[in-house]
């Protein structure tokens, strides 16, 4: 990021290309997991990326949006930019089971995994394996943002309980 990386990854993010948004998901993501770049991250947009990000049918972009909303949401600075943003209906749909936009494991998403990642032959054990894990990071992300003081009555409007 100090190197002026990140709104080329930011807008990479948001870009047509399915392949370039995914992969720019997972740079975002692994960004996240550093405290020390949260607040610029955001600063530089990838909140409304990553909230469009989380939309795609891809389980795996997902994940990735799941867990960069976790650890963003760690970060005091950054809890009220995502509630401005508006990403606590974002986080809950990202943790239900079966969003109405999201396309069921078929072998074309087999195709998004990497080589030296394991192939699930059970698409049903892979969709509850991913709703798990989106699950546990999106209730972190909620919780941490349930902490935000004046952040409250926001959340309650956008869906969120207190």
């Amino acid at each position: 990021i100090a190197e002026g990386a990140g709104p080329y990854i930011i807008n990479g993010a948001q870009t047509g290309d399915v392949t370039t948004q995914q992969a720019c998901c997972a740079v975002l993501s692994i960004i996240s997991s550093h405290e020390q770049c949260r607040r610029q991250l955001c600063d530089m947009g990838a909140l409304p990326a990553l909230i469009q990000l989380a939309k795609m049918n891809d389980m795996k972009t997902r994940l990735r949006c799941a867990v960069a909303f976790a650890n963003l949401s760690y970060e005091s600075t950054v809890q009220g930019l995502m509630v401005d943003h508006d990403v606590v209906p974002v986080i809950a749909d990202l943790s239900s089971p079966s969003p109405s936009y999201a396309e069921p494991w078929t072998a074309a998403n087999e195709q998004n995994y990497t080589a030296e990642e394991e192939k699930d032959p059970s698409p049903k054990d892979h969709d509850s394996s991913y709703s798990e894990e989106n699950q546990l990071y999106c209730a972190k992300a909620l919780c941490n943002l349930g902490c935000h003081i004046g952040s409250e009555k926001r959340i309650v409007e956008q869906g969120g309980a207190y």
